[in-house]
């Protein structure tokens, strides 16, 4: 019934107009910044003023920050929980080196990521808290209380994404975009 089977051209995927610029370095000063300013302003409050929940919380993603930056990782999504980083993906060598596992969405293993020495500290920060909050967790970023509500967690659940906080930093420190804003 036909002669010939037609062949239509695809428009190019652009992905250089698609992709997500780099940030600048005065740009991630000020999202650091930011966010430390955000849990140092609760723990200059009086002791019996402090929102704990909040300061763990504020604290965690300015640790998020730190050591995401000091890997380069790509930060895993909360949708799929198996990609979240766990305490079994760091990797110490007998020299004192840290590696962190990252596996794709197939559970399998894509990479391994050197932690700068510099960010070992974060790490063994975020180790000291959840033993001060007597969390027992898998993840490394976990909830140190439980909040029962309707989206609620319990203590030592994952937290599954830092997007809210992440927005919030961005506006605090003038850098977030309308939404519509070309990535580019």
């Amino acid at each position: 019934w036909v002669d010939f089977v037609p062949t239509l051209s695809q428009q190019p995927a652009q992905l250089v107009e698609r992709q997500r610029r780099k940030l600048k370095p005065d740009e991630y000063k000020r999202i650091h910044e930011t966010a430390r300013k955000r849990y140092q302003d609760i723990l200059d409050l009086p002791e019996d003023e402090r929102d704990n929940q909040k300061l763990d919380l504020y604290y965690q993603f300015h640790l998020w920050i730190l050591i995401v930056s000091n890997t380069g990782i790509r930060p895993p999504e909360g949708r799929v929980e198996r990609l979240l980083i766990r305490w079994e993906d760091i990797h110490e060598t007998p020299d004192g080196s840290r590696f962190l596992k990252r596996r794709n969405e197939k559970s399998h293993l894509n990479y391994e990521a050197v932690i700068q020495p510099n960010a070992h500290q974060y790490i063994d920060a975020l180790r000291d808290l959840q033993k001060r909050r007597g969390v027992k967790t898998d993840y490394l970023f976990a909830h140190t209380f439980d909040k029962l509500n309707r989206r609620g967690f319990r203590k030592g659940d994952p937290i599954k994404s830092f997007k809210r906080q992440w927005d919030t930093t961005l506006k605090l420190a003038g850098l977030d975009s309308p939404v519509g804003t070309p990535q580019r």
